[in-house]
């Protein structure tokens, strides 16, 4: 039990390293699936055998570890495949950032507007660019605190999660 829930914890603490996701999945020993968007998410936690999962509307989701298969922040289901979904959203690098966000549009083929907004969707920066490119943007003014980098144009809108410390 030990073990499995040391996995656990391993595995998401590398996950969230290198991944800069949308949601989470717990996918259950008996094939069941839920996901949780992390703006829906206070916190999670271990204890005593058992994956808890406390939601910002207050309640509260609880697994017993023995019954959770893994936890994901890509949905890897068998038929259904968000693949496309998870892989639209935009990559902003070094996040937790300090000074200099680079956002990579190099899949973009369009041009569009980069905007840095505030928790509550104040738009704080707002950059016009062009697609094929890496856009350098600087969030040395920014305080401390989670934010949002979005990117959008007249087909699609991708937005992340970022980070100030």
């Amino acid at each position: 039990m030990l073990y499995k829930r040391l996995k656990i914890s391993i595995l998401l603490l590398f996950t969230l390293t290198g991944i800069h996701a949308q949601t989470i999945y717990v996918k259950q020993n008996n094939d069941t699936q839920v996901s949780y968007t992390l703006d829906s998410l206070q916190k999670i936690t271990f204890s005593s055998g058992k994956l808890n999962i406390y939601k910002t509307d207050y309640d509260t989701e609880t697994y017993t570890l023995s019954d959770v298969q893994y936890l994901s922040f890509q949905d890897y289901t068998v038929g259904i495949s968000q693949t496309t979904f998870l892989q639209a959203n935009l990559t902003a690098y070094p996040n937790p950032v300090s000074d200099f966000l680079h956002i990579d549009l190099s899949t973009q083929t369009k041009e569009g507007v980069i905007q840095i907004l505030s928790i509550e969707g104040r738009i704080l920066q707002e950059q016009k660019t062009k697609g094929n490119t890496v856009v350098v943007l600087d969030v040395s003014r920014l305080s401390s605190g989670m934010y949002l980098c979005r990117f959008f144009n007249e087909s699609e809108i991708k937005t992340v999660k970022i980070i100030k410390p």
